[in-house]
């Protein structure tokens, strides 16, 4: 996930920013060195992507915050 964080340039939030980015960044080129490594995966590297991006499109389109989280209580211990 590409990290778009607002806030004053030396929050917590700031920092966490830079952290993702920079973790971003680390993960696109490990996928580039990896496709050059294994030129089979190629196509297949290509489709997800292509996929991640239609799925991330529709979803700004449509405005959509995309799937949420369930909390659920599964049981509680007594004392």
């Amino acid at each position: 996930p590409v990290a778009i964080i607002y806030g004053r340039p030396n929050s917590d939030r700031a920092n966490y920013a830079k952290t993702a980015r920079q973790e971003d960044l680390h993960l696109i080129w490990w996928l580039v060195r990896y496709a050059l490594h294994h030129p089979r995966a190629i196509p297949k590297l290509a489709n997800l992507t292509v996929r991640l991006a239609w799925s991330t499109g529709l979803r700004v389109v449509k405005r959509d915050p995309g799937a949420s989280e369930h909390w659920a209580v599964r049981g509680s211990a007594s004392p």
